[in-house]
């Protein structure tokens, strides 16, 4: 999906007059990046172990992303590749979160 139709899902996302709207554009995000997400964690996870796979990790990713652009956190985001950045970078962090807790047990 080009940088211009994540930006348009951006604005569907952050403008949208209810849940449903909401939701529609939100899972459109989830399906475009959800692959790459997960590839992220994928790479990070301790293979075989810990309480949390990638799928895990990728929700909680996109909630967090989602959580902030509800709460206006993100306005400033404009471009695909912003989303993108910020979702792995958000990705990377939540991984690191799940081995750090893996290795607390």
């Amino acid at each position: 999906m080009s940088e211009s139709s994540i930006t348009q899902i951006l604005n569907q996302l952050r403008e949208a007059d209810n849940d449903e709207e909401r939701q529609v554009a939100a899972a459109k995000l989830y399906r475009c990046y959800r692959g790459q997400v997960e590839q992220i964690a994928r790479g990070r996870l301790t293979p075989g172990g810990g309480l949390a796979d990638e799928e895990d990790v990728a929700q909680s990713a996109f909630r967090s992303f989602f959580d902030r652009i509800e709460t206006g956190q993100l306005d400033a985001l404009v471009t695909g590749g912003q989303a993108w950045a910020i979702l792995a970078k958000l990705t990377r962090n939540k991984t690191i979160d799940s081995v750090r807790y893996d290795n607390t047990l």
